[in-house]
């Protein structure tokens, strides 16, 4: 009986991995034909999504510049606000460490 439903179907084995109908399967509502009962819709979750950014084509060098002269300037910023900050406590008694 085997051997028949493999000729019938021109396999020459079972396996879950060979069977198309767990990809292609596509059920028609009784209701509306012109809808599918299966698969189910399911929306797309925007969140994990992969945002696709613009590459800048010939000129990536120039782009690249000018990133690492923004990062550059906002990591002054950074180490000019915690100078001051160090300053500001270095000089307040009040904030001293007392050990």
């Amino acid at each position: 009986m085997l051997e028949t439903e493999l000729t019938a179907r021109g396999l020459d084995h079972f396996g879950v991995y060979d069977l198309k109908i767990l990809q292609d399967l596509k059920l028609p509502s009784f209701n509306e034909p012109a809808k599918l009962v299966w698969p189910p819709h399911r929306p797309i979750d925007w969140s994990s999504v992969v945002p696709v950014f613009r590459h800048p084509g010939a000129d990536w060098w120039q782009a690249k510049q000018a990133e690492n002269a923004r990062r550059r300037a906002e990591d002054e910023k950074r180490a000019e606000a915690l100078h001051e900050e160090e300053g500001r406590v270095r000089n307040d008694p009040k904030l001293w460490r007392r050990g």
